[in-house]
């Protein structure tokens, strides 16, 4: 039994206050939150440890494996289109000049998120688990952790998964790296999609128009993370992001998800190309997920505006934020009873 700790979420935050309390030095919070990381840590680990002491990710990968029995076997989605209305619907809105003044096409959204249900719903178990609501209006910034699986399939199911709650009034974008959107046909259809490059700049446009941006802050590190490291944050690359929704006085939400790391199984890359039990020896079938649960919680919201130093406050902000959704990921492991059913 794991002993609780108090809640991160109770911990003090920066905030624009200017009351006669005077504020706690930002070097202060962020040691405060640097130890409380720490502690979050060790529950992860303490969480994921198993009776034998494990020398690698392949053996951690095996005990879990070994340990988890397959329950039961979900029946196949009678709503999901077929495959060529799917494709075609696709191609309309690739060839198609209708796209919004942010390059998105209405079009794709609707048959790629068909498409996308029942890979995330009956492949993956998607569910987002009781937590906090996010903010009905204005611009909102959820920062998620990630697999160390670099190709841009985690966006798709979080994507999904979000539109269908958020309705079509609200819109939904995702910030991923910068790398894939150059690339020839992908970057094109990943943000007619509404994918854009992880940029301050694209951040501040989108929480502007009131949109919901979901972003990945540990960025390029969490493609160093091997199994036997998985649910540990990496260092985030979040400070620039922050800076947007401190500009614009968003809205911020840490958020989590488990079940996508053991999905990717990551044992380490290859000249640079990543390696799994059944990738690339599986060939593209080996780029698929394997069929886990998926568990998301979203955290409270916090708002930060009318601030006047926007660069310290957040840099003070990154290991707060982390700390935070360390939090959440080891409430969703604490509560996950099996890696396959949640």
């Amino acid at each position: 039994m794991l002993i609780p700790l108090r809640r991160v979420e109770d911990l003090p935050l920066p905030t624009s206050d200017h009351s006669a309390r005077k504020p706690a030095h930002p070097a202060r919070i962020q040691n405060i939150f640097l130890h409380r990381l720490q502690e979050l840590e060790e529950r992860v680990t303490r969480e994921l440890e198993r009776p034998a002491e494990a020398s690698g990710p392949v053996q951690e990968l095996l005990r879990d494996i070994g340990r988890e029995a397959w329950t039961i076997l979900r029946a196949a989605s009678s709503a999901v289109r077929s495959p060529g209305e799917v494709a075609s619907a696709v191609a309309r809105g690739l060839s198609g000049p209708s796209t919004d003044e942010l390059g998105v096409a209405a079009s794709v959204g609707p048959a790629v998120r068909d498409w996308m249900r029942p890979l995330s719903r009956i492949w993956l178990g998607l569910s987002a688990t009781e937590g906090a609501d996010l903010p009905a209006k204005g611009g909102v910034l959820v920062m998620m952790n990630r697999s160390a699986w670099p190709l841009p399939l985690e966006p798709f199911v979080i994507w999904s998964l979000m539109t269908d709650r958020q309705g079509r009034d609200r819109r939904v974008c995702v910030l991923w790296e910068p790398t894939y959107m150059d690339l020839p046909f992908v970057g094109e259809f990943l943000h007619r999609l509404g994918v854009f490059a992880a940029s301050e700049t694209n951040c501040e446009i989108l929480l502007e128009r009131g949109c919901v941006v979901v972003a990945f802050p540990e960025g390029r590190s969490a493609c160093d993370k091997t199994y036997d490291r998985r649910y540990r944050l990496a260092r985030f690359e979040a400070a620039r992001l922050l800076r947007a929704a401190v500009t614009t006085g968003s809205h911020v939400v840490p958020a989590a998800v488990v079940g996508n790391e053991e999905s990717y199984p990551m044992l380490g890359s290859f000249f640079g190309l990543p390696v799994t039990p059944f990738f690339p020896l599986a060939g593209l079938a080996g780029a698929l997920p394997l069929p886990l649960a998926w568990r998301v919680r979203f955290g409270r919201a916090v708002e930060y505006a009318h601030l006047d130093d926007v660069d310290s406050v957040a840099d003070a902000l990154v290991e707060p934020l982390r700390a935070r959704m360390q939090a959440l990921i080891v409430e969703l492991l604490e509560e996950r009873k099996s890696i396959f059913s949640g």
